[in-house]
């Protein structure tokens, strides 16, 4: 089930003069046969040549980009989904030569691409069934769970556990593992924290602000990030995260679950991964809030994302103030994919 776990250990100093304490920090290391290897390989196997325009060409057929999406995804993403992502990136390419192209060249950033596929879809009056939508990732969720009940399994048993959702929204999956974490006798109690600026308030679960949580009366014993870190905006990202990390007791484990490949890869194939996920990403929100895209006369505005990096978590390395080991790994699909990073406090 857990593929592509090598790991490397570095030491390294604190830069904030604040910290002088080492952190113990384990990057990443990946073989060829990781999921992100394995996509581009795909990718560059379908295009007649690998480059901007190879590469629109293939978005421009839509039954050769069937045929490859088809072969990498394996029936991992429901039909349901997968089709209308093919679908909608298909259609885009064949009217936006410039901003894909562009993109692709490094001309055009991510996120104006992503405003300029929702104005797409809206124009289009794109719809995706949300039931539906949610059903084509039952085996995409899976995979992830699994992995993260596998290192739940690790924790060391407790009477009581903090749990810290990061951008948990109404919270719902922090209460299954809270669930399970007492099922598994991790814990006789969890109480479930959040720290989420833009949640839809989940009133079993405590809520913290920036003040509360810098007040020093709440730690945590787990912190649990899904699927969000892509999407916080970088001037918020790593600081707020960081001051979470700040907060755990010794011994707590950090869960972190992404999309985006963190594997290191070259600037093209990065790009290319990025257009193919944020797309996905895209089509995906709006079966599951389309009010989120298409309310109001700025589409897309409220849209960020940035996919992580190798190097991201050295940036972590050098903000936290405690000593941390970091194991990353992937967990699947190869599109779109998931890694799981796992952070321990010494």
């Amino acid at each position: 089930m857990l593929s592509g776990q090598l790991l490397k250990t570095l030491t390294a100093t604190s830069s904030n003069p604040k910290y002088r304490q080492l952190a113990a920090l384990t990057l990443p290391v990946y073989k060829s046969y990781c999921t992100s290897s394995i996509f581009h390989k795909k990718i560059r196997e379908a295009c007649d040549n690998y480059s901007p325009i190879g590469v629109f060409a293939l978005l421009k057929d839509g039954n050769r980009l069937k045929s490859v999406l088809d072969e990498i995804n394996q029936g991992v993403i429901g039909n349901y989904l997968h089709n209308h992502f093919i679908s909608g990136l298909n259609a885009y390419a064949h009217q936006n030569f410039s901003f894909c192209t562009g993109f692709l060249e490094g001309d055009v950033p991510l996120e104006a691409i992503c405003r300029s596929f929702i104005q797409f879809c809206s124009a289009n009056k794109m719809y995706l069934d949300p039931a539906k939508t949610l059903d084509s990732f039952e085996r995409h969720n899976q995979l992830s769970d699994e992995a993260v009940k596998y290192e739940l399994k690790k924790i060391t048993p407790k009477v009581e556990l903090n749990l810290l959702g990061f951008g948990l929204d109404t919270g719902y999956y922090e209460q299954e593992l809270a669930r399970y974490l007492v099922a598994s006798h991790k814990a006789e109690k969890v109480n479930i924290f959040g720290f989420d600026p833009y949640a839809n308030p989940n009133r079993a679960i405590r809520y913290l602000s920036v003040d509360e949580l810098n007040s020093g009366q709440w730690t945590f014993d787990l912190i649990v990030a899904r699927w969000v870190l892509h999407h916080v905006a970088m001037n918020y990202r790593w600081d707020d995260f960081v001051n979470c990390i700040n907060r755990c007791n010794p011994g707590a484990e950090v869960l972190i679950v992404e999309h985006g490949f963190l594997a290191e890869a070259s600037l093209f194939d990065r790009r290319v991964s990025a257009l193919f996920n944020a797309v996905f990403d895209i089509v995906a929100n709006i079966g599951l809030r389309p009010d989120y895209f298409f309310k109001g006369s700025a589409l897309g505005e409220k849209f960020f994302i940035h996919y992580l990096e190798p190097k991201d978590f050295s940036k972590i390395a050098s903000h936290v103030s405690v000593k941390v080991g970091l194991n990353i790994y992937d967990v699947g699909p190869v599109f779109p994919n998931q890694s799981i990073c796992k952070m321990t406090k010494k």
